[in-house]
């Protein structure tokens, strides 16, 4: 979302594409917790600054190198986003790095 925000910023066009029905991805489950609160606060605010900046956000809409080409952009920054990990147990975490550093409220 920043990269596109970016682009508007500085003049150019700029086309959004988001797989599921939402911007944010696995920030929203990161979000989760009472003490990361402001996750959620910081998506709810890039997408504020998208549709104040004009980006074009399309939700439900996989990239395919189709679809690329018939955008005819000059440039195309590709952000695949991350997956969560499925660790002992059962259960998810997204940032898997966070799990050394004595983080396990959402564990």
């Amino acid at each position: 979302m920043e990269a596109a925000i970016t682009a508007r910023r500085r003049g150019w066009e700029a086309d959004l594409y988001e797989k599921s029905d939402r911007l944010g991805g696995t920030l929203w489950p990161a979000g989760g917790c009472d003490f990361k609160k402001d996750v959620v606060s910081l998506i709810k605010y890039l997408e504020t600054q998208c549709e104040k900046a004009g980006v074009h956000v399309n939700l439900n809409s996989e990239v395919t190198a189709e679809n690329l080409k018939k955008g005819d952009y000059d440039r195309v920054i590709l952000a695949t986003g991350s997956a969560p990990v499925l660790l002992s147990g059962g259960r998810i975490w997204t940032l898997p790095i966070c799990t050394g550093m004595g983080y396990n409220g959402c564990l």
